[in-house]
């Protein structure tokens, strides 16, 4: 493929990825590897997007993980990883998916070592991150919107 055709073919740029916020916390330490199994894990997503000027979407994917043992918090973890990228030749109608789906997914790889290397430096195995749906992530964001839906 030339460069004419990737000017004329429908496509994602993506300009930039960064590392926008992150706040590891384990205020008790490192877990006692004995207990691991134990730990509640709760993961919360948010997908996030805007513009940024000249054609260029900003797409924040955040994540919220909560470890909990014997009733105590025992890590925290706050991540926002952000994408810049430009749309090429997609249509209008299918512009919000493509952010808020496609983006994402291709994003999610980023996140999961951002997530592993840190729970690795803060005293925990590597934490893994499941796949993640985010055509039902965004299908569930576009339903709680319509008139009349219960949020």
């Amino acid at each position: 493929m030339n460069q004419a055709d990737v000017a004329t073919e429908p496509g994602v740029e993506f300009v930039a990825h960064y590392l926008k916020d992150l706040s590891f916390e384990t205020p008790f330490g490192p877990c006692p590897p004995e207990k691991l199994a134990s730990v509640d894990l709760k993961r919360d997503l948010r997908v996030g997007v805007s513009v940024s000027g000249d054609g260029v979407h900003e797409v924040d994917l955040g994540l919220f993980v909560t470890g909990t043992l014997e009733g105590r918090t025992i890590l925290l973890c706050e991540l926002t990883y952000a994408s810049m990228v430009r749309l090429h030749r997609i249509p209008e109608p299918v512009m919000p998916q493509v952010l808020s789906v496609t983006v994402p997914g291709l994003m999610l790889p980023l996140v999961k070592q951002v997530l592993a290397g840190n729970s690795l430096f803060a005293g925990f195995p590597p934490l893994e991150l499941d796949d993640i749906d985010f055509m039902a992530v965004f299908q569930q964001s576009e339903a709680s919107r319509l008139p009349g839906t219960a949020h």
